[in-house]
């Protein structure tokens, strides 16, 4: 049993320092998004941090045409706080139902962004990709 709970402890501490290196990662990499900095294309969470910054402002209708789910994030996290609180990990089973979901919702918008918006603003093309300046050297 013992054993078990160091287990699950170490389990939360990863993930927490996860957490903490992706947060640190986008510190340093101010507020552009290495995937569309590397690659040139948005990624699923693109726009996610424009989007809550209108929501904390109240402008709700800019905060969802920035992202359409950044009122569920906030609502997954939420949720994710009170279940971590309660089960003291993120292993849990709830956890995992409740993320599951947000995943396939955030795949799924995503799916849906890039066949109606795409290349147009905010699900944009950055041509100034790390991808396209390696070519570069080659071509």
């Amino acid at each position: 049993m013992l054993k078990h709970v160091q287990n699950q402890k170490n389990k939360s501490l990863k993930i927490g320092g996860g957490i903490l290196l992706v947060i640190a990662f986008f510190f340093f990499y101010r507020n552009y998004c290495p995937i569309e900095h590397i690659l040139g294309y948005p990624c699923p969470g693109c726009n996610m941090t424009t989007a809550l910054y209108y929501l904390v402002q109240g402008k709700i209708d800019t905060a969802l045409y920035f992202h359409p789910l950044v009122i569920i994030l906030v609502i997954t996290v939420g949720i994710e706080g009170i279940l971590y609180w309660k089960y003291r990990n993120f292993s849990n089973r709830y956890s995992k139902i409740v993320l599951t979901i947000f995943l396939v919702l955030l795949i799924g918008v995503y799916i849906y962004r890039m066949i109606s918006v795409y290349p147009n603003y905010p699900m944009k093309y950055y041509p100034d990709n790390y991808i396209e300046k390696i070519k570069s050297l080659f071509i």
